[in-house]
């Protein structure tokens, strides 16, 4: 609402398969530009397309079932980490959630955790440390399997070694789809 523009002639082609990196200053429109592409906000002017069809003309359902996100703060629910880990894919079944969570290499972490996948969370995973709530992020990931991968910034307030043992499979998950990091 403050008409100032964030993004002004902006103009990026990504096409299958590409990793591309959005990388600027804070408050450069970065965040804005995930926020566009998951119809958060319709651009003023101009479009974007996905597979050459504007995307304010699909249905939410139909466009967000082609991205999932990794963002900077996880959304985990109350509930189970196996319910956690199948938000986006709720027909999963235990066999899909276990291998999802092995890609994330969280196996390990979760059957550490008293009652393991079915282990209940407190909302947003307050009893998990930050990186342990990016990897239930990254199998929910796995587990939806999308053509697009948007990750927001998704090592911000990671210790060192937890963003390294978090790259490897993020990695993984990249190469085999179109990924925008920011």
């Amino acid at each position: 609402g403050s008409g100032h523009r964030v993004l002004d002639h902006a103009d990026l082609t990504i096409d299958d398969g590409d990793f591309v990196s959005i990388a600027g200053a804070s408050g450069a429109g970065k965040s804005t530009l995930t926020y566009l592409l998951l119809r958060f906000y319709d651009p003023d002017t101009g479009s974007i397309t996905l597979n050459g069809n504007d995307i304010r003309s699909l249905g939410l359902p139909t466009l967000r079932a082609h991205m999932a996100v990794l963002p900077q703060q996880v959304a985990l629910f109350s509930g189970t980490v196996a319910d956690n880990i199948a938000y986006g894919r709720p027909e999963a079944t235990p066999e899909q959630i276990r291998k999802a969570a092995a890609s994330a290499d969280a196996t390990e972490f979760i059957e550490r955790i008293p009652g393991g996948f079915d282990a209940k969370l407190a909302e947003r995973g307050v009893n998990l440390s930050g990186g342990q709530r990016q990897r239930i992020a990254l199998a929910r990931a796995f587990l939806r399997d999308t053509p697009l991968l948007i990750l927001d910034e998704p090592t911000t307030g990671l210790d060192g070694a937890t963003t390294t043992r978090i790259l490897e499979p993020m990695v993984r998950l990249a190469k085999s789809r179109t990924t925008l990091l920011i």
